[in-house]
């Protein structure tokens, strides 16, 4: 059976920096990737007006950064398992 308590503070807030990086993200569509113009400081100043305590762990993104690509090599990409 399926557990349906309520997520975590942290999960929460790591949902949130992800969901506000690629809403604010270029999308190059030549290289087929996706690259973050935001930086650290602009997930938190946005994560501060949701939560009380933000967890610095949750944000950890460069501005430049690769952040999704078509090769499956960027930084908040997620992992297939086999």
């Amino acid at each position: 059976m399926q557990h349906r308590g309520t997520r975590s503070e942290y999960s929460l807030q790591k949902r949130a920096a992800r969901q506000y990086i690629l809403a604010h993200s270029f999308r190059d569509t030549i290289l087929a990737e996706t690259v973050c113009i935001v930086t650290n400081r602009m997930v938190i100043t946005e994560l501060q007006k949701t939560y009380d305590a933000i967890n610095m762990d949750a944000v950890n993104v460069e501005k430049g950064e690769v952040v999704l690509d078509s090769r499956g090599q960027g930084s908040m990409q997620r992992v297939g398992r086999r």
